[in-house]
């Protein structure tokens, strides 16, 4: 696979042998195909390579929902331990009008586990006019809603209009991180427990807070990944394949992680009335052994006694000993 000149791909010496870097620069109008896409609805009607870095606009009309922004997005799968950070630009951005979501740069991790679960850091405006840097753990619940597990937000100046975003994981430990303009020092703010599992998608993005009106001018400028394993040899540009769960039929209870914790058969009411002669059977086996054992017992204590008294010597009439 050839390597674009502004792409930094090393093999460095770190605690985990083998650790692979990568660094992006998406100033200059630079873009690869093999490591990053465009996502979301429409993205070459938002998104945009410049001299100044990958412009992501939204002016103000049918801008893309939510929970399917546009952005661009890491091919592959990430596993283990790993650091991603992006550097970002704000030039404009308008507090949303509805809702309680913030508009504004996002980095995002979808997790390969069964709840899909996802951590973002991001640098946004609320409805409210406040700005802020915020971190969020989402999960789902029973219902299968997505729903917030882990929540933090910092207040945020003019400052962090420029600067970055970081994500790190270690063991199943999260850290959100975030560093303004271009100072070096990075800033944790969140700790929070995500699990092993594989990274299925990192994305940088830009969320319009549910308003589908929402005003936002930032650009992308760099993108870096560290980790145990990047994918970069493809091992995991596909999940491996999910088993298909058949459908329960109409009127079927669904059965729980509980269910499946149990034993996969239980004794019927008719199972136990089939045992109740093998059980009758052992306990007249039980008495006969206790019947024979006492009988041989009382055997031996009568045989023992004849003899002792074979042992003893006469006694006469008055009552004392023959000598």
């Amino acid at each position: 696979m050839r390597i674009p000149a502004c792409l930094l791909f090393l093999y460095i010496a770190g605690p985990t042998p083998g650790s692979e870097k990568l660094s992006f620069d998406f100033r200059g109008a630079r873009f690869t195909s093999d490591y990053f896409r465009y996502d979301g609805p429409t993205p070459d009607k938002y998104m945009k390579p410049e001299a100044e870095g990958l412009r992501l606009r939204y002016t103000g009309a049918d801008v893309p929902a939510t929970k399917n922004p546009s952005c661009v997005s890491w091919r592959y799968h990430v596993r283990g331990n790993f650091v991603v950070t992006t550097r970002y630009e704000i030039l404009k951005c308008e507090s949303p009008t509805k809702g309680t979501f913030y508009t504004g740069a996002e980095l995002y991790l979808l997790l390969d586990n069964v709840n899909a679960d996802a951590v973002t850091v991001a640098r946004g405006v609320y409805p409210n006019g406040s700005a802020a840097i915020v971190f969020k753990l989402l999960t789902k619940d029973a219902k299968g809603k997505r729903v917030t597990k882990d929540f933090k937000r910092l207040n945020a100046s003019d400052k962090s209009l420029r600067g970055r975003l970081r994500l790190a994981r270690n063991g199943p430990i999260v850290t959100g991180s975030f560093a303004e303009g271009d100072t070096s020092e990075f800033t944790e703010f969140q700790h929070s427990e995500i699990g092993n599992a594989d990274i299925r998608l990192v994305r940088i993005a830009g969320t319009a807070g549910g308003d589908r009106q929402a005003v936002l001018d930032m650009r992308i400028l760099e993108f870096q990944l560290e980790g145990e394993a990047l994918a970069l040899d493809g091992q995991f540009v596909t999940p491996p394949p999910k088993k298909e769960i058949p459908k329960a039929k109409a009127g079927t209870p669904h059965r729980s992680s509980e269910d499946f914790a149990r034993p996969a058969t239980e004794p019927t009411p008719g199972n136990k009335h089939n045992l109740l002669p093998l059980a009758v059977g052992f306990s007249a086996f039980v008495i006969a052994v206790l019947v024979a054992a006492g009988i041989v017992l009382l055997s031996r204590r009568r045989k023992a006694a004849i003899g002792v008294a074979h042992k003893l010597p006469e006694q006469n009439g008055a009552g004392t000993a023959d000598m």
